[in-house]
């Protein structure tokens, strides 16, 4: 579709139109001189029938798309209207005296009118003189026109002169078009009239004026408001009365707002002085809307105590029962005392229930937690008895014990309600308040003496429970004399009373209730339809008072649940002590259950191990079928008062159950010869060490893999590894994988690169704990090997390109750029050094990836390329290749990045840092800046 742009571009026909021309440069003896020689239709439109209809077109389509908005406001749409006719800045279309007006030529407009140009003509798009005439906001130009117009002619939209005229507030322009006969009754197409417009917008005198004039003071709009309804929207006082004066409906009914009328809409927006007015007018204070509101429910919902308060006064009904939400409820769910006391003092039903939730006023209150709203309800003597009509149907003091507010429960007793009286499901307020462990409500309705009888599985309900208050409150009904006489001794069904009341008691801990059942008979085993198979024993484990009833009433401590644990164990995996001595004295063998033992080792219980170990008489070397001692157990947890107490009763063993005694089918034979020793190493247990050590421990005992020490070194373990050197051991010891300690020490997590500097010292501390056993190095060097290795691991870490540089800020930063300055020189004569037939060169290489950060420094590159070049590297063989070609790939790529970053700084402005650029620069990839480089080469060379 062409656009409005493309069809000024297309045709400029009316470039060559000299009436026209004349009338845009406002040329007013040319336009009188061609007019008068009869050669020009002055109501002709501009532009040939093409391109007028390509505007009408589009224009249409642009209008309709905003007919359909049909839920904007008036005001809204009119303002769209206009943009889209403000857009229309072509002449293609127009009429002459269209073209005149917008140009706010006003003696032109009367040379085109003299010769006979329509003020009436309408140009392509439907837009009325008048209309383009009131758009240009000129009032000479509209008091000029308005003799000649038809002051009830409309636009498409249905709009007069007098509309335009109220919609811009000019007085004197209204009074011109209704002297001349406008009607101001006559609708847009909105339904809006123009006297309306004026109500809405406030114009008062223009409303007065219109009234004169014979204005409808009740016409609906299309909303189905009248002008009072629009005046009240507004909260304008004057305009109300004049409308009221003129004999505007006070009853009128707004068709699409629940039918409200006017007073509704005062009350609402909370104007005094309008309901006032209305009400002295004779609005009715108790007409309903659709939604059964009568003006006192919107003042009490909204809280306009004055509003409410003059209803009131000139009879408002406070008994209003076709709202689901009364009003006293509705006060109360707002919360505002005043309100309340008002309704009070004017005979509400303080009882009455809604119909919307089943509550009274005070269930309500009670709902809100307000204080002051219960006391205030109790005094104007509101029934505390009540139930709700729905759910649960709990009383007013039951909701009060719900909320947990003991002042609360405190002012529903002062109204005296039927503290025994239950709800749906059988309930009382002691039940509900003795099942949430409400220790404070329960002594207080304690005090109002409930019937024992009524209330007696208050006790049950309270059982139930394990915290502090639920164990008070049961010692408080006990107190008062209550039981559990009622309870059916022969009831062993399934959720039967009598299983819930004695496993929750034992659960819970109520040591005083279990005895008072296992006295009346209840078996001590009796079958609990537990879905985990648990038996009283077993529920009794975190509470040795109810074991020990149990145990000496004859329960079976060793009833298994269907998990296959007994008492024991669960007392055991539960750290309970006490249970476990209970346990012991109570008959439960444990002299040969090394299961048991490892479970209590494995816990780390001091108490519970010297139980367990008091009593234990098999072989302390017996190997689970994990090859695992006690021993080894103590040692991994690091517990020495249990591996010295373990030692001990080794020692105190006979020879012969010192032998070593193996489970019949050890799942994993393999793990046979790692050591209680190996096991403290590894779990960095240096005090442990030392004790199995002085105990006659060896160092030198392989695993397999590795004996104690280079566990140690492997992970780092330095304070082991102390511990270990303060003993004989064998320094040249090689794992399974041929290492010596030194190469398992360099393996280490905490000295690999790349981590910080912190653990750099650690592995110079490391290393650096055995000088006296190595081999001095050449003298040039005046240290040992281990030494200077950490010397070339500190400075690898020293150099590593993304080690922050704050890390190495204080003290120690220059002792580092010392040592890395010598070492530069040192390192070419690295292979000179041996470790068990090994070069310390052997030694670094190995170690790949701290070589390809070394090829990231040039001094060390030129170190390495002087190794490469040396004789006898046979061990290294295509090794030099690599180092080789990772430096070259580094040069390479250095070249480039120096290459493309001058590039970058002839092609950024000179003001661009160089340090932006070059790290831009660094984001490029070799191949982008290559084919940026040879771009620009290619470009020099054009």
């Amino acid at each position: 579709m062409f656009s409005l742009m493309s069809v000024a571009v297309s045709n400029n026909k009316h470039e060559n139109d000299e009436l026209y021309s004349a009338i845009a440069n406002q040329n007013e003896q040319k336009v009188e001189f061609l007019l008068s020689q009869n050669i020009f239709d002055v109501n002709r439109l501009i532009g040939t029938s093409e391109q007028i209809e390509i505007i009408r077109r589009e224009t249409s389509q642009r209008i309709n798309r905003v007919d359909k908005l049909e839920d904007l406001d008036e005001h809204l749409r009119e303002t769209l209207f206009d943009k889209i006719y403000s857009n229309l800045n072509y002449p293609v279309g127009e009429t002459y005296l269209h073209v005149a007006i917008k140009s706010l030529a006003v003696k032109i407009i009367g040379i085109l009118v003299k010769h006979g140009a329509s003020t009436t003509a309408r140009n392509c798009t439907g837009e009325t003189v008048f209309q383009r005439a009131f758009k240009t906001f000129d009032r000479s130009i509209i008091k000029y026109l308005v003799p000649f117009m038809d002051v009830n002619d409309s636009d498409l939209y249905g709009r007069m002169p007098l509309h335009y005229a109220v919609h811009f507030g000019d007085l004197e322009i209204v009074k011109m078009l209704l002297q001349q006969g406008a009607n101001p009754n006559k609708p847009n197409a909105i339904n809006s009239t123009p006297f309306h417009i004026a109500v809405k917008k406030d114009k008062l005198q223009i409303a007065e004026l219109m009234l004169k004039y014979n204005a409808d003071p009740n016409l609906v709009t299309h909303k189905g408001s009248t002008p009072l309804h629009l005046a009240i929207r507004n909260n304008s006082h004057l305009m109300v009365q004049l409308l009221l004066q003129r004999g505007a409906n006070v009853h009128a009914e707004c068709s699409e707002e629940r039918l409200l009328r006017p007073i509704h809409m005062a009350v609402h927006n909370g104007n005094f002085e309008l309901v006032v007015t209305l009400v002295q007018n004779g609005a009715d204070v108790n007409h309903c809307t659709q939604l059964d509101e009568t003006p006192l429910n919107i003042a009490v919902a909204f809280e306009h105590e004055a509003i409410a308060q003059y209803l009131v006064k000139k009879g408002a009904n406070v008994h209003n029962e076709k709202d689901d939400q009364m009003l006293l409820h509705m006060a109360v769910k707002v919360q505002n005392p005043r309100i309340i006391k008002l309704l009070l003092e004017n005979g509400v039903n303080i009882n009455i229930y809604s119909d919307a939730d089943g509550w009274t006023p005070l269930h309500c209150a009670i709902n809100e937690r307000d204080h002051e709203i219960i006391d205030m309800l109790i005094n104007y003597r509101a029934m505390a008895d009540q139930k709700e009509l729905y759910g649960s149907q709990d009383t007013t003091l039951m909701m009060a014990c719900n909320t947990g507010d003991i002042r609360i429960v405190r002012s529903i007793l002062r109204g005296r309600p039927n503290i025994d009286a239950y709800n749906k499901w059988k309930q009382t307020a002691l039940y509900l308040a003795a099942a949430r462990g409400m220790k404070d409500i329960v002594t207080e309705l304690m005090r109002w003496n409930p019937n024992p009888v009524i209330n007696q599985e208050a006790l049950s309900y309270a059982i139930q429970g394990s915290s502090a208050n639920h164990q008070e409150i049961v010692n408080i009904l006990l107190d008062h004399g209550y039981s559990l006489d009622s309870l059916n001794l022969n009831d062993h069904f399934e959720n039967s009373r009598l299983i819930r009341t004695v496993r929750d008691a034992t659960k819970n801990g109520y040591s005083n209730v279990l005895r008072w059942l296992l006295m009346k008979g209840v078996h001590p085993d009796i079958y609990l339809y537990d879905q985990s198979g648990n038996r009283l024993v077993h529920y009794a484990v975190p509470h040795p008072d109810c074991m020990r009833l149990l145990i000496e009433h004859g329960a079976d401590v060793h009833a298994l649940n269907n998990d296959g644990q007994s008492p024991m164990i669960l007392a055991v995996y539960q750290c309970a002590a006490d249970t476990v001595e209970l346990l012991c004295d109570g008959g439960v063998d444990v002299s040969h259950d090394t299961d048991l033992l490892f479970c209590v080792i494995r816990k780390n219980h001091a108490r519970m191990f010297e139980t367990v170990a008091r009593r234990y008489r098999r072989n302390l070397l017996y190997r689970d079928e994990y090859c695992t001692t006690a021993l080894h157990l103590a040692a991994w947890i690091g517990n020495e008062h249990f591996v010295r107490t373990i030692l001990d009763m080794i020692d105190a063993q006979g020879e012969h159950d010192r032998q070593v005694e193996m489970a019949a089918e050890p799942l994993h034979p393999e793990l046979e010869r790692i050591t209680p020793l190996h096991c403290a190493a590894f779990a960095d247990r240096p005090r442990v060490v030392r004790m199995l050590m002085d105990r006659g421990h060896s160092a030198d005992v392989s695993d397999g893999t590795h004996n104690a020490l280079h566990l140690a070194c492997l992970y780092g373990r330095i304070e082991v590894v102390h511990a270990i050197l303060d003993y004989e051991f064998d320094v040249t010891a090689r794992d399974a994988e041929d290492r010596t300690l030194f190469d398992l020490g360099l393996l280490s997590e905490k000295t690999s690169p790349p981590y910080p500097y912190r653990y750099q010292l650690f592995a110079k501390e490391h290393m650096l704990c055995i000088p006296a056993r190595i081999e001095r190095c050449s003298a040039s060097f005046n240290c040992t090997v281990y030494e200077l290795l950490v010397r070339h691991l500190v400075i690898l870490q020293y150099r590593h390109p993304q080690l922050e540089e704050h890390q190495f800020y204080g003290a120690d930063r220059n002792m580092f750029v010392d040592c890395y300055e010598e070492s530069v020189e040192q390192l070419v004569d690295m292979q000179s050094v041996r470790v068990h037939d090994r070069s310390l060169q052997d030694l670094v290489v190995a170690r790949r990836g701290a070589l390809m950060r070394y090829c990231l420094n040039p001094s060390l590159r030129q170190a390495y390329r002087e190794l490469v070049a040396r004789d006898g590297l046979t061990s290294f063989t295509g090794y030099d290749c690599i180092t080789i070609k990772k430096m070259d790939i580094a040069l390479r790529r250095a070249d480039l990045y120096l290459r493309g970053r001058l590039l970058l700084h002839e092609i950024f402005p000179a003001d661009v840092p160089a340090e932006i650029v070059g790290h831009l620069a660094s984001y490029f990839k070799d191949h982008e800046l290559l084919a940026l480089i040879e771009r620009d080469e290619a470009e020099r060379l054009r």
